[in-house]
């Protein structure tokens, strides 16, 4: 059960690619979603559409949302990938 565990952290030392898709995913996701909020923090509809603002502002907050969490689950997708070409070139095909 330890062999799994040190083959999984020797992988990762080794494999530049899948720290930086690791890295780039979490800080996608949160950089989307500060530049999301400071974004609808200043939005503001006008006149007789004033009323609207807070539903609008729920509407685009769930797509930035869902923009953050495609960045996050997309790179780690990428993260698997390099990972599994990673172990092929350390471990030899397996």
């Amino acid at each position: 059960m330890v062999n799994w565990f040190w083959e999984i952290i020797t992988i990762l030392a080794y494999s530049r690619r899948t720290q930086w898709a690791l890295v780039v995913g979490i800080l996608g996701f949160f950089l989307i979603r500060i530049w999301g909020n400071h974004i609808l923090n200043s939005f503001e509809l006008t006149g007789s559409m004033s009323v609207l603002s807070d539903a609008i502002r729920e509407i685009l907050d769930q797509r930035y949302d869902k923009a953050a969490l495609g960045c996050l689950f997309s790179s780690w997708a990428l993260a698997v990938k390099c990972y599994m070409k990673d172990r092929r070139r350390l471990y030899g095909a397996s």
